[in-house]
């Protein structure tokens, strides 16, 4: 049967399991999880859309913009113009 220990253990697992391999490609956490969000949404979400999806409350809603940003410098994600309301995947 499964409890809060249980969880909590599998949990810790695979986040060692995905850090390890988010450190091997120079991706934060929060990049990781906006790009996931934003293909989850079939390649475009809007910044309400990502800091709602990925500001549980473990991750400020300032990381979430930070992520963001640098995902468009690294040019991993297009931006709107100016006001970078939202994300888009940049095609390879």
């Amino acid at each position: 049967m499964l409890n809060p220990q249980i969880t909590g253990k599998a949990e810790r697992a695979l986040g060692a399991i995905l850090d390890r391999l988010l450190a091997r490609t120079g991706t934060s956490f929060p990049q990781w999880a906006a790009l996931a969000v934003t293909a989850a949404k079939g390649g475009s979400a809007g910044r309400d859309q990502l800091v709602a999806a990925i500001g549980d409350g473990k991750i400020p809603e300032s990381a979430v913009l930070t992520a963001i940003s640098e995902l468009a410098a690294a040019g991993r994600v297009l931006t709107t113009v100016a006001s970078r309301a939202s994300a888009e995947l940049a095609s390879e």
